[in-house]
C-alpha cells in the first residue's frame, strides 16, 4: 500500500508540472489573466480509509474532489466558495462564461455568481448514486444524500443497512448514528430527502454483495 501511495503521488506531481508549464505558456503569451483555468478531478480515492482501497463508496475521501479556478477578471485571489459545488456545475459554468445559452436539460448550475462573490440561494443537498455492476463482484448499489452537515447512505438490494453521519462533529465518518442512535428525527428527515431526490429514478440493479 505504501508503494502504491508513493506511485500515486508521483503521477500527481507530473500533473502539477504539466499544469505549471501550461500556466507559464499562457503568462508568456500575455493571456493568462484573461483565460479561465480549471483544475479538477473526477473522484477521490481510498488508501485504507474505512478499510477500503477504491473510489465507489459515499465517504468523504471518495466524493470530495479538488476544484480550483484561476480567472482574475472575475475571481478575486484567495476566494473560497463554501457552497456545495458539483462536477455537473462545470458545463453550465463554462457555457455561462463563454456567453452561450445553457440547455434546459443541464442538471448543474453556473458557479459564476459564487465565483464573483455574490450570495444567492444555492443547493442544500445532493444525491449520490452508484449502480452495482455485475462484474464488480463485491460492490453493492449505493444511494445517499448529503447536506452541509449530514450524510445518509442506503444500500438497495443488500441487507437492511443504513448509515447516518454528522459531518460537523464526526468529519471522518466513524460513528454511524443510524446504528448507535436509530430512529432519530434527523434520520427520518434524511430518508425523506433521499426519497424525494430519487423519485421517478429506476431502482439500481442489485446483486448479492460478496458474490
Amino acid at each position: 500500500m505504501a508503494e502504491q501511495v508513493r506511485n500515486y503521488c508521483r503521477c500527481l506531481a507530473a500533473v502539477d508540472e504539466s499544469v505549471g508549464r501550461v500556466m507559464r505558456t499562457l503568462q508568456d503569451g500575455g493571456i493568462l489573466d484573461n483565460t479561465l483555468v480549471v483544475f479538477a478531478g473526477d473522484n477521490g480515492f481510498f488508501f485504507g480509509e474505512h478499510g477500503l482501497s477504491d473510489k465507489r463508496a459515499m465517504y468523504e475521501e471518495a466524493i470530495r474532489i479538488p476544484l480550483l479556478m484561476h480567472f482574475p477578471s472575475l475571481i478575486r485571489p484567495g476566494t473560497r466558495v463554501r457552497e456545495m459545488a458539483l462536477n455537473i456545475d462545470l458545463c453550465p459554468t463554462l457555457l455561462d462564461l463563454a456567453g452561450l445559452p445553457i440547455p434546459g436539460d443541464v442538471q448543474g448550475r453556473s458557479l459564476r455568481p459564487l465565483l464573483a462573490g455574490r450570495k444567492i440561494p444555492w443547493r442544500e443537498e445532493f444525491l449520490y448514486e452508484y449502480d452495482w455492476e455485475p462484474d464488480a463482484g463485491r460492490r453493492p448499489a449505493i444511494r445517499g444524500v448529503r447536506t452541509e452537515r449530514w450524510k445518509y447512505i442506503e444500500y438497495p438490494g443488500s441487507a437492511n443497512i443504513s448509515e447516518l453521519y454528522d459531518l460537523r462533529s464526526d468529519p471522518q465518518e466513524l460513528h454511524n448514528l443510524a446504528y448507535f442512535q436509530p430512529g432519530t428525527h434527523i434520520e427520518a428527515e434524511m430518508k425523506e430527502r433521499l426519497g424525494r431526490l430519487t423519485q421517478g429514478i429506476p431502482a439500481p440493479r442489485t446483486g448479492q454483495a460478496g458474490a
